[in-house]
């Protein structure tokens, strides 16, 4: 049987078909994709930058402080402590006129001018020979281990100083005012000059009523019957007592002399006479009343002695308004600060005088009631 062959397509011809059908059908389609998107804008595709959330706030300084040098601060302190000890103020210790005496106590070393090294604040005091002790607060600052510039601003007339600190640049004071008022005061150094910052007035008293007195020392002397209390120290220093022959002392114990310092004296008298005629035949026997006399009054004392105890001023000179034309000889007269004669008439065979001057033991602040002069009772 024989098989009859279909005629069809050669392999030449065919291969080339294919190819032409690609070539068309890939060109109509560039073709088509370019008449469709042509009309259309191409969208431009944006690219944000994150936003630095940081760029509007301000950037902060960074300070940076001089390293300290510790050997000028030793060498600074030393110098400073050798300067107090040369020029110190010494309660008690006053024969004549001085200024800017260093209150040692007060000596406080910080840093003032903010570059990194400590400079020192100290209290001042100054004295004129009246009632007044004028103190200054005082700032010197270091240079390299030496004493440099310095700077002051006035406090006030006889001040405690309760504390004084440097912290932040800024000077802190706490002071007591002279029968006044107490304050926390800050200062601070201002284009070499110190100014006050602020002033606030402290609420709180520290009082010394009768009833603390209980806590001071008490001396007692049956020879010369009698019996005082006393505070052992305050804020200016210790107190010291003694007793030589009819008159107790009582004075800082930095004074050398220890007769220079507060006193009470006792004497007899025959017990009929009055607290006058005790005086006058004791002291003025050679004096005429043209010269010096007693004064009856019975002087306005500040704290009430008990019942019986009678208080009369110093001798006293006559005068002509303020011209004294008695005899400054006169012993026991009134002087510069307080004095009085004291009398108790249950043991009327005996007087005494104190000598106060112009400072109080313990110091007249405020709440300060009692002083140790008030606490003198005759005894038997």
């Amino acid at each position: 049987m024989k098989i009859k062959k279909q005629k069809g397509i050669s392999s030449s011809l065919g291969i080339v078909i294919i190819v032409i059908v690609a070539i068309v059908a890939v060109g109509g389609a560039l073709a088509y994709q370019y008449m469709w998107s042509s009309d259309e804008p191409i969208e431009e595709i944006k690219t944000e930058t994150p936003k630095d959330e940081t760029a509007d706030e301000p950037i902060e300084e960074i300070k940076t402080k001089t390293p300290k040098d510790e050997t000028a601060e030793i060498e600074f302190e030393k110098k400073i402590i050798e300067l107090a000890d040369k020029n110190s103020f010494i309660p008690g210790e006053i024969e004549e006129v001085f200024s800017n005496k260093i209150q040692k106590n007060t000596i406080v070393f910080g840093d003032l001018n903010g570059d990194n090294v400590k400079d020192v604040a100290y209290i001042t005091v100054s004295w004129g020979g009246g009632t007044g002790f004028f103190r200054d607060l005082v700032i010197t600052l270091n240079e390299d281990g030496n004493i440099g510039d310095s700077a002051s601003i006035y406090l006030g007339d006889r001040p405690e100083i309760k504390s004084i600190t440097i912290e932040d640049n800024i000077i802190t004071v706490d002071k007591q005012e002279w029968q006044g008022s107490r304050y926390i005061a800050k200062f601070r150094l201002s284009e070499g000059e110190l100014i006050r910052e602020e002033m606030t007035k402290v609420d709180v008293k520290e009082e010394v009523t009768k009833d603390k007195v209980s806590d001071w020392q008490v001396y007692r002397n049956k020879e010369y019957g009698f019996y005082v209390r006393y505070p052992e120290s305050d804020y200016f220093g210790q107190y010291k007592v003694e007793h030589i022959e009819n008159t107790f002392y009582v004075a800082y114990s930095s004074y050398e002399d220890i007769t220079k310092g507060q006193f009470v004296r006792i004497f007899t008298k025959n017990s009929e006479d009055s607290l006058k005629e005790a005086i006058e035949k004791r002291f003025l026997k050679d004096f005429s009343n043209k010269e010096c006399f007693v004064d009856e009054t019975d002087l306005n004392y500040s704290y009430e002695y008990p019942e019986g105890y009678i208080v009369f001023s110093a001798i006293k000179y006559p005068r002509n308004g303020d011209e004294l034309i008695g005899n400054s000889n006169c012993p026991y007269a009134v002087a510069n600060g307080a004095s009085y004669f004291l009398m108790d008439n249950s043991h009327p065979d005996k007087f005494a005088f104190f000598s106060i001057g112009q400072y109080t033991i313990p110091p007249a602040l405020e709440g300060v009631e009692v002083f140790w002069q008030d606490t003198f009772r005759f005894i038997d």
